[in-house]
Order: structure tokens, then C-alpha cells, then sequence
């Protein structure tokens, strides 16, 4: 114990010896410069503010500024006055000329400011600014009686009316932990830092938090990006951890340093308007985050293309506009994860990439779920698109997605959709420079019409698979248009569904027009003319790789289809093509390819069904229709047939109507018809414009006209069987002027 008392003196001497170089707000929260403010101690400390200069703004400067849990009392009062934190005051004898309009706390020394309490103006009302290029910490910070408080890591700039003109801002974090900060007894809290870290509750009525190095416009509220900050520039400009949260009436986020992004685990919600976020860096909105506004939501990263590799978009919790509209956009990737909800009340617009010609960096992933409640939606990307198979897309009015709309690497460019896009009530829009692949799990569904579109807005001369149409899973609309540069394929899984017409088109006449719609009335050559409707395609195709492959089901219930094919078109026996109406077929069209080319690789090979319930079915090629055994060609009206060639296996009906087979006369060399199926014709039958006719098989007719050659000639008559005969017939090629 004596031991003890002895080291006593000793133990108090080193105290004082180290007080010396701790920080002066350990011990003096508050201490002016020289000729600033007077401080009057107390339980609550009072701060006699400097006179105002002409514009009404009182510029205090200190070398430390600091409050503790008691407070600090900003006396901004002629006469004596109540206050809520330190009771009664009297007047600020500074104040000759009238009370201060903005109050500005300026520190100059080497410390950060910590605010663990209430700052209070007393007597009249307020601006509030304080400035430390050192760094501000809020833990229980709150405000009174001031009408806007800005809390800033930078310098505050004076014009030459004496006014606050602006606040340079080149280095410096804020930081809210414990007890957080409460601004809601304010009409509007300003952020002002190189980065700004929250790990406890922010509340505010209008909140406005700009990071970065900048200068930063008081009145104007212009942001102009500086050359260069102080020291490192920061890893992240907002980092808002999972106990950090951010609430206010209206919220603005702008990071304007680049590479420096925004990371959110936490909660942002505007009470009563919009939510704005802009960085130049990457934003990531973690799987227990929530960004949410009461109106509008926008979140954005990146503006040009030279920011692209160090941006990007992740969503990976839950952003949603209550009663407005979401705008999210990168210059880099987007990426909807898995758990991720991106919804808006109104409309949704998605964009990634801009205008960007690097689209490596770019493109847009959608794992999770994306919904336009009562409006419409727009997806746009440089580069590719890939909806997973978790992902879903929906709008309740339009649904517009668009890849490589500037993008000139078709490479880079596509759409890939394993998941959902649905447009409830409104028409649906999918266009690419690239391809456009619907998997088996994919679904696509229209209320009113829907347009897929590959390969549009291309330059070059030959089309190629990559700009092509995959369909293995189903489409469903009123009206549909499916429109490809390259090849069309609908795998066996694939189910293509209108109410009305229908129309699939492949190669370089789909597009020449620049547009293509799907509602309403069609003509012969598969053009039709409504809502839905996709951009326009490579001037000419190579016609093995502009053809029509259908292996699923294919069908307009209650209107037309036309296909319409540069190449050939394949219907396979798992294959139907059938409408309620009209169905057209058209294959070796709009191409520069010549006529000995076309036969082998623009003709139609049916060995599915093809099939009109109410109307005729009208088939031309520029190459040699094949009808396999098991394939056949059926209306319930008329059925007619142009080709070079015509060979038929299968079975070609038309129930109440008449047949007709023509060939392609003088320009088909060698052309040649021959039938070894059924022909079955309510009406009449007739085959012109070839050289050689081969007829086998079962053929019945319900007039007493059955076959009739050039001339007229019956080759058979009656409306009996005709079945294992052969009738041939040949003629001088200049006779030959059937010509469709």
C-alpha cells in the first residue's frame, strides 16, 4: 500500500506529461482561433458568433471544434434569449448590426470534429456550415433552430459581396456511427466529403451528399469535379454497412471521383420523394440492402465509355420506386443477381454501356426479378443481355429490350433468355445486333403483340448464324413477329403462340424496310402491319445461313402466319406450322445468290404438318419443295405450290378448294414434278410450268377436272382414285410460261 502512495506524485506527473500531446478535443471540444468567437464554459458550452458581414454571413474560424453530449449553444441573439440546451443566454454583444443569416464554423487546426450532440442555434434561425478538411464523425448529432446545415470536409469560399459562394472539398471522410445523426429538425442536411462511411442511422428531411474532390456551388448546388485531390484518393465514395441507414423526405447521392464507387449493405429510403444515385465508380447493392423512394429511384454509374472498366451495377437486394419510376444505368456492367428485386410502380428503364464502343466491360446479366407494376419497360444494353433462368422481366404496359443497338462487334452483342419477360397488357419488343436465343426455360409472353428481331441495323453484306433466331422455349402473344438476319431455328421444346397474325421471317428481305410489325392485316408475302415491331437487318444474306428450321409447334389461333425465308425452310416431323386463317410460305426470296445456287439451298422441306383450318395455304420457292412421307400441306380452302421442283411423298390437301402446282417454267432448268403421296382436292387439280411429271400414289378430286397438263389435257378424270399410275409429260422449254 505504502508502495503505492510512494509513486503517487509520479503517476500524476505522467498524466500531465501525456495530456500534452493528446488531441485538444480530449480536453477542450471547442477551441476559436485567434480573433474568432468567444466561448462562454459551461455544462453547455456557448459560442458568441462574430458580427456578420454585409451579406449576413458570420465566419468563425477555430483551431478545434468539437461537441460532446451536452451540445454546444450558437448565440445568434441581439438580446437574451432561451435556450433549449444551456436555459437562459444573454445577448451576443457581437451582434451590433442584426443577427447572423448563415453561420459558418470554419476549423483551421490539425483535428477532426466530433459531433457526439446537439448543435443549437439561439435566437434567430440559421444556416449552419461547418468546415474541416480534417474529417467529421457524427455519434448523436443533432440540430436546432437552424434552417440548413452542411457539414463539410473542405474550405468554405467567400465572394467578393461577402456571400458563401462555395466549398472546396479536396480530401476528408465523414463518418455516422453509434448514436447516429438526426437532421430532421432541419429543412434541408448537406454531405460534403471525399467519401462518406455510415454504420448508424442518418435521418433528414432533404438530404443532399456529394462526394468526391469538388467545388460545390452553396446557392447554385454546381458540382465541378477538381483535377486532383489531397493525398490517396478513397477505395469507396459511400459506404453505407448493414447497421448503416439513410432516411430522409428526399434523397441526392452524387460521386463524382471516378473509379470510386458505392457500396450499400444497408437501408436508403426517401419518406416522401425521389432517391437519386450517381458515382463514377462501381455501385453494389448488397443482398441485405434496401434502396427504396416513395416517387422516382435512379441509380446510376459511369457516364462515358472511358469509365467503363471501373464501373459497373450489382443488385443484389431490394431497390424499388413505391410510386414512380426506376432509371438504373452503368457505362459498365449490369447485374441483377439472383436475389436481387429491381421494381417500380410506373416505368422501368434498364441501360447498359451508353454510348460505349469498348463494350467488353459491358452488358447486362438478370438473375433476379424486375417488374414494372402499372407501367412500361425499357432494357437497353451495348452489348449482351442474358436473362437466367431465375430472371424475370415484367411490365404491365410495354416491354422494350435492345442489345447492341450501338454496337458494331456483333460478336459482343445478343440475347440470351432462360427466365421470363412478360408484357401483361402491352406489346413486347426484343431487338439485336446480335442473336437472339430463348432457351427451353425461357418464356416470353404479350398481352397485345411481340416482336423478336436479330441482327438489325447491320451494314455488311452477308448474314451469318450469330445473328440468328434460337427458340426452344414458348412465345406467347396477340399478335407475333419474329424477325432474323441469320438462321431461325425452333428447337423441338419451342412453342410459338398468336392469337392473331404470325409472322417468322429470315434474311435479308426481313428487314429491308427498317421495321416490322404484327397487327392486323398481312399480305401473301408475309409483310404485316401493326404495334410490334423490330429494327431492320443486313442488306443481302447467303442463303444456308437466312433459313427457317422448325422442329416445335408454330400456330396462330385466330388469325394468319406467314414465313418468309431467304434460305431454305425446314419443317421437321416434330415440326406444325398452322393458322385459323391464311398460311404463306416463302423461301429464296430477296437474295443475290444465283438460280443455280437457290435450288439446292432455298427450297421448302416439309416432313411436319402445315396446316389452315378456315382459309388457303400458298407456298412459293425459289428452290424445290420436298414433302416427306409423313409431311403434308393442308387448307380448307385452296392450296397452291411454286417451285422449281416439286416432290411429294407426303399428303397435300385442300378440303373444300382446288390444288394448284406450278413450276418455274422457262428460267428452271430441268424442272420436274413428281407425287408418290396423296393429293386430295375438294375441287379442282392442276400442275403446269414442268419438264418432266412423274404422278404415283393416291389422288382424288371432287370435280370431273382432276390433272391437267400446259394444254388443259386431263391425265386423269373423274373424281375416282388414281393410284400407281405414272403419267409423264414433256414439251419444249419455251413453252414453259407458268410463272408465279
Amino acid at each position: 500500500m505504502s508502495k503505492s502512495n510512494n509513486n503517487m506524485p509520479r503517476r500524476r506527473e505522467l498524466y500531465a506529461a501525456l495530456a500534452l500531446f493528446l488531441p485538444v478535443t480530449a480536453f477542450a471540444a471547442i477551441t476559436p482561433a485567434a480573433g474568432g468567437p468567444g466561448v462562454v464554459s459551461g455544462t453547455t458550452p456557448v459560442v458568441n458568433i462574430v458580427a456578420p458581414n454585409g451579406a449576413g454571413v458570420s465566419h468563425n474560424r477555430f483551431e478545434a471544434f468539437g461537441v460532446d453530449a451536452s451540445g454546444v449553444v450558437l448565440n445568434n441573439s441581439v438580446n437574451a434569449v432561451q435556450s433549449q440546451l444551456a436555459g437562459q443566454i444573454n445577448g451576443n454583444a457581437n451582434l451590433t448590426g442584426g443577427a447572423a443569416k448563415v453561420i459558418i464554423t470554419e476549423v483551421t487546426g490539425q483535428t477532426a470534429s466530433a459531433l457526439n450532440g446537439a448543435m443549437e442555434i439561439a435566437g434567430q434561425k440559421a444556416a449552419l456550415v461547418l468546415a474541416n478538411p480534417n474529417g467529421i464523425s457524427a455519434d448523436g448529432a443533432s440540430f436546432i433552430n437552424a434552417s440548413r446545415v452542411t457539414l463539410a470536409t473542405g474550405t468554405p469560399q467567400l465572394d467578393k459581396a461577402g456571400r458563401l459562394n462555395a466549398i472546396t472539398v479536396g480530401q476528408g471522410a465523414i463518418s455516422v456511427t453509434g448514436k447516429g445523426l438526426d437532421a430532421t429538425g432541419v429543412d434541408r442536411a448537406d454531405l460534403y466529403a471525399r467519401s462518406v462511411e455510415l454504420n448508424a442511422k442518418l435521418q433528414a428531411k432533404e438530404l443532399n451528399v456529394v462526394t468526391g474532390a469538388n467545388k460545390i456551388g452553396y446557392r447554385s448546388d454546381a458540382v465541378t469535379e477538381l483535377k486532383k485531390g489531397t493525398g490517396t484518393a478513397p477505395t469507396v465514395a459511400l459506404d453505407v454497412s448493414a447497421l448503416g441507414s439513410m432516411y430522409a423526405d428526399s434523397i441526392m447521392m452524387l460521386g463524382t471521383e471516378k473509379g470510386v464507387g458505392v457500396n450499400v449493405a444497408g437501408t436508403l429510403q426517401s419518406l416522401e420523394g425521389e432517391l437519386s444515385m450517381d458515382a463514377q465508380g462501381a455501385v453494389k447493392i448488397a443482398e441485405s440492402a434496401v434502396v427504396k423512394a416513395q416517387t422516382d429511384l435512379g441509380i446510376h454509374s459511369g457516364y462515358h465509355e472511358e469509365t467503363a472498366k471501373v464501373t459497373g451495377l450489382t443488385i443484389a437486394g431490394r431497390a424499388e420506386a413505391v410510386t414512380g419510376s426506376a432509371d438504373v444505368s452503368t457505362a459498365g456492367a449490369l447485374n441483377i443477381a439472383e436475389s436481387g428485386v429491381l421494381k417500380a410502380q410506373n416505368n422501368v428503364d434498364m441501360h447498359a454501356g451508353y454510348d460505349n464502343y469498348t463494350i467488353e466491360d459491358t452488358g447486362m446479366t438478370i438473375a433476379g426479378q424486375v417488374e414494372a407494376v402499372k407501367g412500361s419497360m425499357n432494357v437497353t444494353s451495348t452489348s449482351v443481355v442474358d436473362i437466367a433462368k431465375t430472371g424475370a422481366l415484367k411490365a404491365q404496359n410495354n416491354l422494350n429490350l435492345y442489345s447492341g443497338y450501338d454496337n458494331y462487334t456483333v460478336e459482343n452483342s445478343g440475347v440470351t433468355i432462360a427466365g421470363k419477360a412478360e408484357a401483361t397488357k402491352g406489346s413486347l419488343n426484343v431487338a439485336t445486333a446480335g442473336a437472339v436465343d430463348i432457351a427451353e426455360s425461357g418464356t416470353l409472353k404479350a398481352g397485345r403483340n411481340l416482336g423478336l428481331s436479330a441482327g438489325y441495323g447491320r451494314w455488311d453484306y452477308l448474314v451469318t448464324d450469330d445473328r440468328g433466331v434460337s427458340v426452344a422455349g414458348k412465345v406467347d402473344a396477340n399478335a407475333l413477329t419474329v424477325r432474323s438476319a441469320g438462321m431461325l431455328d425452333i428447337a423441338k421444346t419451342g412453342v410459338l403462340t398468336a392469337k392473331g397474325d404470325l409472322s417468322l421471317r429470315a434474311g435479308s428481305g426481313a428487314g429491308s424496310s427498317g421495321y416490322g410489325y404484327s397487327y392486323g392485316y398481312a399480305s401473301s408475302y408475309g409483310y404485316s402491319y401493326g404495334y410490334s415491331y423490330g429494327y431492320g437487318y443486313g442488306r443481302y444474306g447467303r442463303p444456308s445461313s437466312s433459313g427457317i428450321n422448325v422442329a416445335g409447334k408454330v400456330e396462330s389461333t385466330n388469325g394468319s402466319l406467314y414465313a418468309n425465308a431467304s434460305g431454305a425452310m425446314n419443317i421437321a416431323q416434330t415440326g406444325s406450322l398452322k393458322a385459323q386463317k391464311n398460311l404463306s410460305i416463302s423461301t429464296g426470296r430477296n437474295t443475290d445468290a444465283v438460280l443455280t445456287d437457290l435450288d439446292e439451298n432455298v427450297g421448302l422441306n416439309v416432313a411436319g404438318a402445315v396446316e389452315s383450318l378456315t382459309g388457303s395455304v400458298d407456298v412459293s420457292s425459289s428452290g424445290a419443295v420436298q414433302l416427306a412421307d409423313t409431311g403434308s400441306l393442308k387448307a380448307q380452302k385452296n392450296l397452291s405450290i411454286a417451285a422449281s421442283d416439286v416432290d411429294n411423298a407426303g399428303t397435300l390437301t385442300a378440303t373444300k378448294g382446288n390444288i394448284v402446282i406450278r413450276g418455274r417454267g422457262i428460267w428452271a432448268p430441268q424442272s420436274r414434278f413428281s407425287t408418290t403421296g396423296t393429293i386430295s382436292a375438294g375441287g379442282k387439280a392442276s400442275v403446269s410450268g414442268f419438264d418432266d411429271k412423274e404422278v404415283k400414289g393416291t389422288i382424288k378430286a371432287g370435280t370431273t377436272d382432276f390433272l391437267l397438263d400446259e394444254y388443259g389435257h386431263k391425265l386423269k378424270s373423274g373424281s375416282e382414285d388414281h393410284t400407281g399410275s405414272q403419267a409423264r409429260a414433256y414439251w419444249p422449254r419455251w413453252m414453259h410460261w407458268a410463272m408465279w
